[in-house]
């Protein structure tokens, strides 16, 4: 369960950018990290005027077990059996066995190795 997300971009000109932010409720889906990273990102984004060499998420402040959503204990329950399930079908099958219909485009883009995923093979990241 991650309390907190972060966001690390390099520029070409090997100039990097930190930013994080804490979560309301710590989370272990992969859409809501996710989320509140392409939140992180746009506005970096927005006023770049220079490529990406590196863009990196990372999910901070780990804890062991369930975190108590007193609020809302059924927020995530759906999302959850849907994340452990998914998860459970690459654990059996490989990484490339499922994937949600937004990733299915990089199928297009770039090799995808049934055991691990995707491989990006590009010098840098740019616009």
């Amino acid at each position: 369960w991650a309390s907190k997300v972060e966001l690390k971009v390099r520029f070409s000109n090997f100039k990097t950018l930190t930013r994080s932010r804490k979560l309301k409720v710590p989370t272990r889906r992969a859409q809501e990290l996710y989320r509140v990273a392409l939140e992180l990102f746009k506005p970096i984004y927005e006023r770049s005027t220079m490529s990406f060499r590196l863009i990196g998420v990372g999910a901070k402040d780990l804890l062991n077990g369930l975190p108590l959503d007193i609020f809302n204990p059924q927020r995530y329950e759906r999302g959850e059996r849907l994340e452990n399930a998914l998860l459970s079908i690459r654990e059996r099958f490989g990484f490339g066995a499922i994937m949600p219909m937004r990733e299915l485009f990089l199928r297009r883009l770039y090799p995808a190795d049934p055991s691990s995923g995707f491989t990006l093979k590009t010098a840098s990241l740019t616009r």
